[in-house]
């Protein structure tokens, strides 16, 4: 029986397989840590200590590497003169490497290089290399600055996916809306681009063609069509949550309001969808996630998830937001879920307490 992972041993997790370190965090409920180490940096914040010692001494529970530079293994001075194998046997924690995914020749946009991009780009020399190293998990991503289109990631993904599916698992996922005019092309996208899951942003009238957004202050006809637009996706059966679905802005006293999130939770209890906590919103002050709604998903007891929904890396250190949001929704009637069903087979998988980015 495999030992979740925030009360796993160095000796237990050294014998772990790939799938049985997702079984750990999944049985973790929610409570994994993950934290960053920008190797580039420098050597750390106290002499002879690496940074990923330091996060795991404060109560991480996994680090991934970032800006390693696989062509140049001396050149990660954030391991303080340690191989990466000497860094694992010193943390006995799990420990993975970030892939970047933008194409080589892609320009940075004219910024100065903080590091060799190269030595960090997800090729099958370098994916290779992380598995002889030894790599814990591997994941794969890019930032918009350094040239990466949604199509790189995806391309990378697949391929890496396919060329390594017995040695690690990868998930591809996106945030889409419901825009019935565009549905025919979405499903098409799903399938030709081999996509695992996708949830519900429902920020748009129609089409953002029309600039209505659903965010912004709207009327009673916006408010129903909000509604309308969050059920008519649930039937699709694409999605596998609705991501922020409080983000319609509208009095959250009103009686229209109260009659029309209650249509709404209803629904999604009813078709086994789950709502998403939106961190986003909460650690930024933003009208969502609202008292309101939140005390109608409990009377209805509907399925809870937390999203980071990232927009910079720093998000994901923000583990006390984490654990407000966590605590908040613990006192409520709702059932808080860590798994997602994906579009192949509608098998529930692991989510971790990462973002979507």
């Amino acid at each position: 029986m495999v030992t979740r992972l925030i009360s796993a041993t160095g000796d237990e997790i050294k014998e772990m397989s790939p799938m049985d370190l997702k079984e750990s965090i999944f049985k973790s409920e929610g409570r994994v840590v993950m934290g960053q180490h920008l190797l580039f940096a420098g050597p750390g914040l106290v002499r002879g200590v690496t940074n990923s010692e330091l996060m795991f001494a404060f109560g991480a529970d996994m680090v991934m590497l970032n800006t390693f530079d696989l062509d140049d293994l001396d050149n990660n001075p954030g391991l303080c003169g340690l191989s990466f194998q000497e860094l694992k046997e010193k943390c006995r924690r799990p420990i993975g490497i970030y892939l970047g995914c933008p194409k080589a020749g892609s320009e940075d946009g004219g910024k100065k290089a903080l590091y060799r991009r190269e030595g960090m780009l997800a090729s099958d020399e370098h994916v290779k290399k992380c598995i002889e190293l030894g790599a814990d998990f591997i994941v794969l991503g890019g930032n918009p600055g350094s040239g990466t289109s949604i199509r790189d990631v995806v391309e990378t993904a697949k391929r890496v996916k396919q060329k390594y599916k017995d040695q690690i698992s990868i998930l591809i996922g996106l945030e889409c809306e419901y825009f019935e005019r565009y549905m025919p092309w979405l499903e098409k996208m799903l399938e030709d681009k081999k996509i695992d899951y996708i949830i519900l942003g429902n920020h748009y009238y129609q089409t953002d063609e029309l600039h209505q957004y659903f965010g912004s202050p709207v009327n009673e006809y916006y408010l129903k069509a909000y509604v309308d637009h969050c059920i008519q996706a649930i039937d699709t059966g694409l999605y596998s949550y609705i991501a922020h679905p409080d983000l319609v802005y509208y009095d959250p006293d009103s009686k229209l309001y109260q009659e029309e999130m209650s249509r709404l939770c209803a629904y999604a209890k009813e078709k086994d969808m789950p709502l998403e906590f939106n961190l986003l919103g909460f650690m930024s002050g933003r009208h969502y996630p609202n008292e309101s709604f939140w005390k109608i998903a409990s009377k209805y007891k509907n399925k809870a998830i937390i999203g980071f929904d990232a927009h910079s890396p720093d998000a994901l250190l923000k583990d006390d937001i984490y654990q407000q949001a966590f605590n908040y929704l613990s006192s409520l009637d709702v059932e808080l879920i860590d798994t997602i069903k994906t579009l192949k087979n509608k098998d529930n998988v692991l989510t971790k307490k990462l973002s979507r980015i």
